[in-house]
């Protein structure tokens, strides 16, 4: 029996949530998200308190580059010629 391969196999979940529609996050669900982070670094650092400044920055920088990478992926994707000028695109039609 063939494996068959999951849908962004190797992805963070954080991408996986935003990828496959490529939308926007609604305030609630980036909340949601780097407060989930948050906890896990917590949890990480062995549930010691007086870190959740710490853990929400650290949180929410992670949550947001994860974002924008994932955004970003289909124009690294591109050719070089591709991000040209209009004149080299027209000619090339």
């Amino acid at each position: 029996m063939k494996k068959e391969k999951t849908r962004g196999q190797g992805r963070s979940p954080i991408a996986e949530k935003v990828a496959p529609a490529r939308r926007q996050l609604d305030d609630c669900e980036l909340q949601d998200l780097i407060s989930r982070r948050a906890y896990e670094l917590y949890q990480e650092r062995g549930c010691e308190d007086g870190h959740e400044c710490e853990d929400w920055l650290l949180a929410e920088s992670e949550i947001l580059r994860e974002i924008e990478d994932s955004l970003a992926e289909p124009m690294k994707a591109l050719p070089p010629s591709c991000s040209g000028s209009a004149e080299a695109k027209i000619s090339r039609a």
